[in-house]
């Protein structure tokens, strides 16, 4: 399963809409698409309401139709759009001069900080408009998945009765065994230990199977040191001598971590050793470990972001996709997957 949180940088400097998003999606999709690879694009809605809301500016409005354009052709060509919502949008400031959005503001970084009223309404805009997309595009999907912003879906009682009210059945936040905590993005999974998906109904945590939303968890792998001093030098070559580094060029959120202490001992934050399946770590270096972690693995989650992919990495990603569609069934359609692990 590859999916993709299609989003710009979301601190002091979001980043431009043709590098962080157009570019590297399009080389992204000229490797799916050959080999009928169905993804999964988490799109930042309440990012692209904030370009409605200003488009009296011609840049933006252009790049508001450039989006809207590329979303369109991801429905047509058999991919999957859903809600991703950073409400801190609806705060942000936009620069004329450059073009570039400035979010440092993060006291609404994730759904939990807001009221009710607030909460339903960015809900529901959000997944009004991407239903207007897939309408547009001559789709049939249905919008019945999520994945938080930060992936910060707890406490889950604050989802749930959006969830509910807007036929959210399916979600994508959970990192089993990760937790991080910090000003703007809080989550802790440490103690979910599911590789495979499940059912849940009041914590994101807890299996239920008779619960009624159901979960689909990113993978982890883990890293040798060898692997990760290949790596390093192999990206380092890449960028000086191929002038080859990720797409995007802006600045993220500050972690300002907290010390607030996870619910299991047994809990781990992402690091150098620790880190999920990504078109954004990939390297040469690290193609072993990942295709020994994909065939060991009944379900496999990739989590990627096009803003932060290279060349390289996209190359990388297309050798090891071409290996596994050669020597398995590989099954990427979303509603399939769903047949398949939800009674």
């Amino acid at each position: 399963m590859a999916t993709f949180d299609y989003e710009l940088f979301l601190g002091k400097r979001s980043g431009l809409v043709n590098e962080c998003l157009i570019e590297p999606t399009n080389k992204i999709l000229s490797v799916l698409n050959p080999l009928n690879i169905q993804g999964i694009f988490f799109i930042d809605t309440a990012y692209l309401l904030q370009l409605e809301k200003h488009s009296q500016y011609t840049r933006v409005k252009n790049d508001l139709i450039a989006l809207r354009t590329q979303l369109i052709q991801l429905v047509k060509d058999g991919h999957f759009i859903f809600p991703h919502i950073h409400p801190h949008w609806n705060s942000a400031i936009y620069n004329g001069q450059n073009n570039q959005w400035d979010l440092s503001d993060n006291h609404n970084y994730t759904i939990s900080t807001l009221n009710e009223h607030e909460q339903e309404l960015i809900f529901s805009d959000c997944i009004s408009y991407l239903k207007d997309i897939v309408k547009e595009a001559g789709g049939i999907q249905i919008i019945d998945s999520y994945r938080a912003g930060g992936w910060s879906l707890q406490p889950f009682q604050v989802f749930k009765k959006h969830f509910i009210e807007h036929n959210i059945k399916n979600d994508f936040s959970v990192l089993p065994g990760v937790y991080h905590f910090s000003k703007a993005q809080t989550f802790d999974y440490s103690n979910c230990d599911k590789k495979t998906p499940y059912q849940f109904n009041d914590s994101v945590c807890e299996e239920n199977n008779q619960g009624s939303f159901s979960e689909f968890p990113i993978s982890i792998t883990k890293l040798s040191k060898k692997e990760l001093f290949r790596h390093k030098m192999t990206t380092k070559f890449h960028a000086k001598w191929k002038k080859d580094s990720s797409f995007g060029r802006g600045i993220g959120q500050a972690a300002e971590l907290t010390d607030k202490q996870p619910k299991s001992p047994d809990g781990f934050q992402l690091s150098t050793f620790n880190e999920y399946l990504s078109m954004d770590f990939l390297s040469k270096a690290k193609l072993n470990n990942y295709l020994d972690f994909c065939i060991n693995q009944e379900f496999v989650h990739f989590l990627s972001h096009p803003k932060l992919c290279t060349n390289h990495s996209i190359q990388t990603f297309k050798d090891l996709l071409t290996i596994l569609t050669a020597d398995f069934n590989v099954l990427s359609n979303y509603n399939e997957i769903k047949q398949h692990y939800i009674k």
